[in-house]
């Protein structure tokens, strides 16, 4: 028999890669925006959200494979735990986008006004 890892576990890979891939092209048009706009380097937070991010899957992925044979004390928790610094990543990238693109939104509605 072949273990096989559950809907959930694939669902969190599909969302790490594609949340990796936006923050890569996230951070790259940001730090060039900021350079044009002389900005801090807020964008380097981007590195710092996608290290979380991998802290979180590999936790996640050690509960999938690892599953019941985990009885020790704590890895209930750990994918809690997993999901919690997942969202403080994808929290972190989300304030970093918005310090850089927060201005776009107030122009559009202005446009759409006219």
């Amino acid at each position: 028999m072949t273990p096989t890892l559950p809907l959930d576990a694939v669902n969190w890979f599909i969302a790490f890669v594609s949340l990796s891939v936006v923050w890569f092209i996230m951070r790259d048009i940001s730090r060039r925006i900021g350079e044009a706009l002389r900005m801090k380097r807020y964008y380097v937070l981007y590195d710092l959200g996608e290290a979380l991010l991998i802290v979180a899957i590999v936790m996640l992925f050690v509960h999938f494979v690892l599953g019941v044979r985990a009885a020790g004390p704590g890895m209930d928790l750990l994918p809690l735990g997993a999901k919690a610094i997942f969202a403080i990543a994808a929290g972190i990238d989300l304030a970093v986008t918005i310090k850089y693109w927060g201005w776009i939104v107030p122009e559009v509605l202005a446009l759409r006004k006219k």
